[in-house]
């Protein structure tokens, strides 16, 4: 979920209900944090995703900062993606 106005790009788990934030700090915009933890990098206004499983990629646009971000998903968030189906 790209939380735009919240700056974050969020996950939800339907069986456990319970949100997760990816990328992004909740209500926190800018542009830093690249090359670092997702958790830790701010974004401002996300609102497109796409997804590159085989390369266990997510693109995010990252329009406040007309910018396309790069998270490099690690095991335990493609597990969490694996429920889903997504990967």
């Amino acid at each position: 979920i790209a939380d735009n106005w919240n700056h974050a790009i969020r996950m939800v788990d339907l069986s456990t209900r319970l949100m997760t934030t990816l990328a992004g700090v909740l209500g926190a915009y800018g542009t830093s944090g690249d090359g670092g933890r997702a958790d830790h990098a701010l974004m401002h206004f996300p609102q497109g995703l796409a997804l590159h499983e085989e390369a266990r990629r997510l693109y995010i646009a990252d329009s406040g900062n007309h910018a396309v971000r790069l998270v490099a998903l690690t095991d335990e968030v493609r597990s969490g993606l694996m429920r889903f189906g997504l990967v």
